[in-house]
């Protein structure tokens, strides 16, 4: 092994017959309780029944320095011979950095089912004997666990009534058929950090470090050119990961709704998984069906298989960075960046996973063919809901069902926004803004009424006396009138007060024909929505600018006071459009401003814009 150098194999336990692994004092002792060793057991004996190889996960070691072993095996010598017969016979120590407690678990087991047999040795640097027979021994705490998960071992062989089974046949089982994930740390590797970084919250070694490990074997490269071309892998290796795990590129491709919350602490391992997929879909495999894989290393386990049998180590290393680089081709495009996350984000069965995204480009003659069969997704996905006279919250439809709507809205128009500065030539950055894709899953996500679906009735206080502060910031109330309504909330007259109320904006408010349509929706997070209850429209949009500018607002004496933020809630992205409504951007025509009120004449302007922006992707007013 080259000074520098990891390596990662698959260790079958007959492999680790006559190696002498070492246990260091800054390790806990042997820990296993009775639950650990008979779930064990359990998995083992339905691989062994479904004749499946099965992982006990990684075993981290370092080789121990014997320089002072090899000169006493010497001086006992008094041949050449001799010399070698007992150099053969001494197997090469290890230090267990992690893995300790699965390795004495199957030596236990091991002896259980044959006690004369020869296998591996494990020593504690500060426990002493931890399989002792004698009283002395036992009082060890190590002892005693390691006694313990002999008698379960010995329980459970009892309870097995298999004609198949037998302590022979399932001792063959374990010696071919059982392996462990080996990976040795290269000579310089500080241990002790090693560990702890394996130990500190159990953060494991994924499948794409084992594969790095693969990938960076001195064998695959030649001696003249080995060190700079494993600094370029290693260089380029750092630029992926780093890339993939800031957030604005992570989740424009990533869906955690529809893969899953992604638990592995390294992102390369999803561009294996999609390489992985690709080339089981073409039959380039290992022979093994994947169902006799451990799940958590199924993908180390495929890419050691093929790389073992047809050295493809350069090959598979090309095809991640080719997939990285087109990734990062669409992220620097404001149209891939946009498209790609849209279908990647709305919440649908769809077959817009990234793995048949990267094989449609490569298919495609170009880019604007890629293009054009994005849009055709796109068109295709909001196929039901592409007519904007569509009404929600029946029973047929809810509200969230335009979801995906309001979305491509808000995309579309940072799309346009942007090609519009550009084309000016008066810019020369890339691009201006992006729809941060990471909010959008981290976020909650409500399709809000712009103007409220039914009248609040305004029996709690708080709110009734926020209801006339807006009325009186609106200039619907005078000073006088105001301070009267004002004393009589929760009085006998507040019914009939707040109805007058209620009656007088009637002439003003959105009618109750348009109210579940498209032009009274708009996209918000959850925790704003809810902040302002069922408010009137110029409450809501008080609110709205208080959390796009990280603000507080509150109306005291009659005016608005602009106040620092008490917690992370009052802070929100608000998306561009919802910001547009509320800014009243759709309604440019001063006589037609009114910023008190979401009127028709504003939601006729909202429909056509959306319908000028979504057009082309097959939106109706009709």
């Amino acid at each position: 092994m080259e000074k520098n150098e990891n390596i990662v194999a698959i260790k079958y336990i007959e492999n680790l017959i006559r190696k002498s692994f070492f246990i260091p004092k800054y390790q806990r002792g042997y820990r296993w309780n009775t639950q650990n060793v008979s779930d064990l057991l359990d998995d083992m004996y339905e691989a062994f029944k479904s004749k499946r190889k099965y992982c006990l996960q990684p075993l981290v070691v370092k080789e121990l320095e014997q320089e002072e072993d090899l000169l006493a095996i010497i001086k006992q010598a008094d041949s050449i011979c001799a010399i070698k017969e007992l150099l053969s016979s001494q197997g090469t120590k290890f230090n267990v950095v992690d893995g300790q407690q699965r390795l004495t678990t199957i030596l236990i087991l091991l002896r259980v089912l044959n006690k004369e047999g020869t296998y591996y040795e494990i020593k504690y640097e500060s426990r002493g004997n931890i399989f002792g027979q004698n009283k002395e021994e036992n009082k060890n705490i190590d002892s005693f666990y390691a006694n313990n998960t002999k008698t379960v071992i010995e329980d459970w062989l009892t309870k097995i009534k298999d004609e198949e089974f037998s302590s022979e046949s399932f001792l063959n089982y374990i010696l071919e058929n059982i392996y462990f994930i080996w990976y040795q740390l290269n000579s310089e590797a500080d241990e002790i950090s090693s560990f702890i970084r394996l130990n500190k919250g159990k953060i494991p070694l994924t499948n794409s470090e084992l594969i790095k490990a693969l990938i960076l074997n001195e064998s695959n490269f030649d001696k003249a050119s080995i060190s700079t071309e494993r600094a370029k892998i290693a260089s380029k290796w750092d630029e992926i990961e780093n890339t993939l795990q800031k957030d604005d590129f992570w989740y424009f491709i990533y869906n955690e709704k529809k893969d899953g919350a992604y638990k592995k602490p390294t992102k390369i391992d999803y561009l294996f998984e999609i390489l992985k997929e690709k080339k089981r879909k073409t039959n380039e495999t290992d022979n093994e069906s994947t169902s006799s894989m451990h799940e958590e290393y199924r993908t180390f386990r495929y890419f050691y298989n093929i790389c073992k049998k047809d050295k493809k180590y350069t090959e598979i290393w090309e095809e991640i960075k080719q997939k990285y680089n087109i990734i990062k081709e669409w992220y620097n495009s404001i149209e891939f960046y946009h498209y790609v996350g849209f279908l990647r984000n709305i919440d649908k069965s769809r077959n817009t996973d990234i793995g048949s995204l990267l094989e449609m480009w490569l298919d495609n003659n170009n880019k604007e063919e890629f293009l054009s069969n994005l849009k055709k997704m796109i068109k295709e996905s909001i196929s039901g809901i592409k007519k904007l006279s569509k009404e929600y919250e029946t029973s047929e439809s809810k509200k969230t069902d335009c979801k995906p709507l309001l979305l491509l809205f808000n995309i579309q128009t940072i799309i346009n926004q942007n090609a519009k500065l550009l084309k000016s030539k008066k810019y020369h950055q890339g691009v201006f803004y992006k729809f941060p894709f990471g909010i959008f899953q981290k976020e909650k996500w409500d399709v809000e009424h712009i103007a409220s679906s039914c009248d609040n009735n305004l029996d709690d206080a708080a709110e009734a006396k926020q209801f006339l502060e807006d009325l009186y910031i609106a200039g619907k109330l005078d000073e006088k009138k105001y301070n009267e309504n004002m004393g009589k909330i929760g009085s006998n007259e507040w019914s009939k007060i707040k109805g007058e109320l209620y009656e007088q904006l009637n002439d003003e408010k959105f009618s109750g024909e348009n109210k579940n349509k498209i032009c009274n929706f708009t996209l918000l997070d959850y925790r704003t929505n809810r902040s302002y209850g069922n408010s009137i429209f110029s409450t809501k949009r008080r609110h709205i600018i208080a959390k796009d500018k990280g603000k507080i607002l509150e109306i005291k004496e009659g005016k608005i006071h602009e106040e620092e933020p008490n917690n992370n809630d009052d802070v929100a992205f608000v998306p561009p459009c919802t910001k547009n409504v509320f800014l009243k951007y759709y309604t440019p025509d001063p006589k037609d401003l009114r910023i008190d009120i979401w009127s028709e004449k504003d939601g006729e302007n909202y429909i056509s814009e959306i319908y000028n922006v979504l057009e082309e992707f097959g939106v109706t007013k009709e």
